[in-house]
């Protein structure tokens, strides 16, 4: 009988526990009272590089180098058919600039009078490859001024958000390098400053794991890629004041910020003559009977093995048909945030929940090199759900481009043979628009 009581006690605590959770925070529209609650860091609009935004999102299936390290950590043993050793290396980067609007709704949430100004998103990554597997880094920064109108017009309060995720993983490819699984820590930091008195009003950081796996079948066109990721929960830093003075107004300040969870599933399939999966041969492949037929005399003496391979390889690579017709779809499932605001909400200290429910982001891109070796033309699709009450989901368009235009070794740091290119992407919506440049090596 006592431990009836006692299990009927641990039910009725457990219950009174979860209804106070769920009462942290008022209904939408109501003032926020306390600092228990959270920000939803979950952001609708893809920010990524300039062809990982012209192809709205799908990278999670091609994977490719550091380039796909974002959404899928196995991209980092993907080794690419230009690669010609056993160790390896790449880099990328990229910048995006949103267009300020006044009355924009840059988080989707259905409401305007928020100002973003001086938006701009910076991405910048690194690997190292050798034989089958790789390690590599990829920081994000973004950083944008958000203010809110008053009844007169004027920006009534105004911060500075400093938004950083980081992600360090490493892969390695199995079954002939058919399979390749690869895993990563992410980390987010969070920064809102007063821009107009230089205070910092809080700081937060947490961690979270990602895993991922991506089947590539040999000399196939076709690619599924697969990604999971746990909540990253960020804890206040530096104590944990629950006030703040914001443009002269006292404001309470989240206990937390929360990344959720994230599964992503995706495909892509190529049409045309280049296959999608091509195999991976490096110099010590090669034949030494192909190599001694095609060694020369430099200097006086004869090239090395290494030296010969490495013409041969990129002959080989510059013969591979360059036409193609990418297709890649995907789809984002994002968790849902217990007890969680917007960062409009914060910075209006009024109530609009945002990340109540589970959604879905299902997307889809197109890519083509209209003249070969020349132009590449990409577009794509996705749906934007809304992580608020008052508002539906949107549909956004996305566009780029990249175009060979340099020949040039850098002062002979790079091969003979080294093209660069230009790029730029749109990504275009419902009370949102962003654009961006993009350069980089022509492959």
């Amino acid at each position: 009988m006592a431990r009836r009581i006692w299990i009927a006690a641990l039910l009725l605590a457990l219950l009174a526990e979860s209804t106070l959770a769920r009462a942290e925070l008022g209904p939408n529209g109501s003032s926020i009272q306390n600092s228990d609650y959270r920000i939803d860091l979950t952001q609708g609009p893809i920010l990524a590089t300039s062809r990982q935004t012209a192809l709205a999102g799908t990278h999670v299936s091609l994977a490719d180098g550091i380039e796909g390290f974002v959404f899928n950590p196995a991209a980092l043993a993907v080794r690419m058919p230009y690669s010609t050793d056993d160790a390896d290396y790449g880099l990328t980067g990229g910048a995006t600039f949103a267009v300020s609007v006044r009355d924009n709704d840059f988080d989707n949430n259905g409401r305007r009078g928020f100002a973003y100004n001086n938006f701009v998103f910076l991405t910048g990554g690194a690997a190292l490859q050798y034989k089958q597997c790789g390690l590599g880094i990829n920081v994000d920064l973004q950083r944008y001024e958000i203010g809110l109108f008053g009844a007169q017009g004027q920006e009534e309060r105004a911060a500075v958000m400093q938004l950083a995720k980081a992600h360090l993983g490493t892969a390695c490819s199995f079954a002939r390098d058919q399979v390749v699984v690869g895993t990563a820590v992410r980390a987010v930091g969070l920064l809102f400053d007063e821009p107009f008195f230089g205070r910092n009003l809080f700081a937060n950081v947490g961690f979270g794991l990602e895993v991922g796996a991506l089947y590539q079948p040999r000399d196939r066109s076709f690619r599924l890629g697969l990604t999971a990721r746990t909540p990253v929960i960020g804890q206040p830093l530096g104590g944990a004041e629950t006030t703040a003075t914001l443009s002269g107004r006292g404001v309470y300040l989240p206990s937390k910020i929360e990344l959720p969870w994230e599964i992503e599933a995706g495909f892509a399939f190529q049409l045309g003559p280049r296959p999608l999966n091509l195999s991976w041969v490096h110099t010590k492949m090669v034949p030494l009977a192909q190599i001694e037929a095609e060694r020369r005399i430099v200097g006086g003496q004869r090239e090395s093995d290494t030296v010969v391979a490495r013409r041969i390889l990129a002959r080989r690579h510059e013969a591979i048909p360059r036409g193609k017709l990418l297709v890649a779809a995907s789809l984002l499932v994002v968790g849902d945030v217990r007890n969680a605001v917007g960062f409009e909400s914060f910075l209006a200290q009024e109530v609009d929940r945002s990340g109540e429910h589970v959604t879905l982001s299902p997307r889809v891109g197109i890519e083509t090199e209209i003249i070969p070796s020349l132009l590449q033309l990409r577009g794509g699709s996705y749906a934007e759900p809304s992580r608020f009450r008052t508002t539906s989901a949107r549909v956004h368009g996305t566009f780029g481009f990249d175009a060979r235009v340099l020949h040039w070794t850098v002062f002979n740091l790079f091969p003979d043979d080294t093209w660069w290119r230009i790029g730029a992407f749109v990504d275009s919506s419902r009370d949102y628009l962003a654009w961006g440049l993009s350069a980089g090596l022509w492959r």
